[in-house]
């Protein structure tokens, strides 16, 4: 992401530290150079990854993340956090669902307001099926201020009976 200041922001997730995925954060000016080096930001996942950021009128980044803890499906969440696009330090940092099967955020900034606005998938019914998280996931919405504190606390956006999967 692209902030005022035309300094990319990046988030993304890598095995570089560790044999599983893990999100981390850099950002660089325009012409590449690095501002901040690459950091890890993600910890205590079994697999952080599906980063997705964006950045405010003040240059900070936003970015959300799905984890699993312990290997188990069934404990997929998404993690936010608000990064200094100046030296990148830690601003805020929000557990959004916790141990809900909950993954692939998107995520945008209101630039006026500086409020951040989440969509991810929360898979429901399981029918049987092992392995991933299967069944037919619903979406869900959430908004926060510029500290991630929630203003809209997660709510289904569009359910599963809603969905056009089988087309």
């Amino acid at each position: 992401a692209v902030g005022p200041n035309g300094n990319l922001q990046i988030a993304f997730d890598s095995t570089m530290t560790a044999g599983y995925p893990q999100i981390f954060y850099t950002s660089r000016d325009p012409n590449g150079n690095e501002i901040v080096p690459i950091k890890r930001i993600s910890f205590d996942a079994d697999n952080a990854q599906r980063a997705d950021i964006a950045v405010d009128a003040n240059n900070d980044a936003f970015i959300f993340w799905d984890e699993v803890k312990d290997a188990s499906p069934l404990s997929w969440e998404i993690h936010g956090e608000k990064v200094s696009g100046v030296d990148g330090r830690e601003l805020a940092h929000r557990h959004v669902m916790l141990n809900s099967r909950s993954l692939f955020p998107s995520t945008t900034v209101d630039r006026r307001t500086g409020e951040v606005y989440l969509v991810f998938s929360k898979w429901g019914d399981w029918w049987g099926q092992r392995g991933p998280p299967m069944g037919i996931p619903e979406m869900y919405f959430a908004k926060f201020d510029n500290n991630l504190n929630p203003l809209i606390t997660p709510r289904v956006l569009v359910d599963r009976y809603t969905l056009p999967i089988f087309g």
